[in-house]
């Protein structure tokens, strides 16, 4: 899980969708745990009728990627389907100059 000479970090997602973090992991005595400092307050441990929380986790590189999303469809009065393609910077690199003649 932990890669050699990178750093790892967490973070969790709170009630309002906000990300809360990275902060920087440490492998545990085991493979099962990390080790991580996370400040108050700390995600609640939530009913059994709402979302767990999410999180994440992966080097300080790779840990979450950027997004555009391309559709939202509503399936059902609580529900929703996202779908996204990766962000790449290199697609708006020509936005500001002029069309070629």
């Amino acid at each position: 899980m932990f890669e050699d000479g990178k750093t790892h970090v967490v973070a969790y997602r709170d009630q309002d969708g906000n990300t809360v973090g990275p902060f920087t992991a440490a492998e545990g005595p085991d493979e099962y745990t990390i080790l991580v400092v996370i400040p108050e307050p700390y995600p609640p441990v939530l009913p059994y009728n709402q979302e767990d929380t999410h999180v994440y986790f992966g080097t300080t590189d790779r840990w979450h990627f950027p997004a555009l999303i391309t559709e939202i469809s509503p399936s059902g009065p609580l529900s929703v389907s996202v779908s996204a393609v990766n962000y790449d910077a290199r697609v708006y690199t020509d936005d500001d100059n002029n069309a070629p003649t």
